[in-house]
């Protein structure tokens, strides 16, 4: 018993079809690829605007895919690259010796830091009420700021664990992108 085939030769045939397979898995993981990035940004952009007052930093959270011959990459970003991970993590900041926080209701500029105050400051250390000792403005005589030797920063953003959450659903999407589902 044999077989005997007739007709054009396999190779062409096969290389062809081996071709449009690859150019078609290509376009398939591509387009996974695309829609895994977005779904990622998405849910990383959720976490900074459900977490508190960090929606400014949504614009800055990327996802970009990359495919080659290798395979697929997707490079997560945020522009804000020490700050984050201090509220991904949580952790405590110390003094040197003192952290000087801005009071709330005293206008000081986002960003201003205590030697930096137009006019100057001053120490008020010994206060009767036994609060935190305070800085206040040489020019108005206002408080300004208050004085810690550290501060908890809570883990308040699941940028991580959402990212990877959305990450390991890329097979899902590459099945839906070959007509799988």
């Amino acid at each position: 018993m044999g077989l005997t085939m007739t007709g054009p030769a396999l190779g062409p045939i096969f290389a062809r079809v081996a071709a449009e397979t690859v150019a078609g898995m290509r376009k398939a993981l591509t387009a996974a690829a695309a829609d895994t990035s977005a779904a990622i940004e998405d849910a990383g952009r959720h976490d900074l605007h459900t977490a508190g007052n960090f929606g400014g930093w949504a614009g800055g959270f990327k996802a970009m895919p990359t495919v080659d011959d290798v395979g697929v990459t997707i490079k997560v970003t945020i522009e804000a690259p020490f700050w984050w991970i201090v509220h991904q993590q949580g952790r405590v900041i110390h003094g040197k010796p003192w952290l000087a926080i801005p009071l709330s209701f005293a206008g000081v500029p986002k960003g201003m830091y205590a030697r930096d105050f137009p006019g100057g400051l001053f120490s008020i250390f010994n206060r009767k009420s036994g609060g935190a000792p305070l800085l206040l403005s040489l020019l108005d005589r206002k408080p300004k700021y208050f004085l810690r030797e550290s501060v908890t920063i809570p883990k308040r953003l699941s940028l991580v664990e959402v990212s990877t959450a959305a990450a390991a659903k890329f097979g899902e999407h590459v099945k839906a992108q070959l007509g799988q589902d």
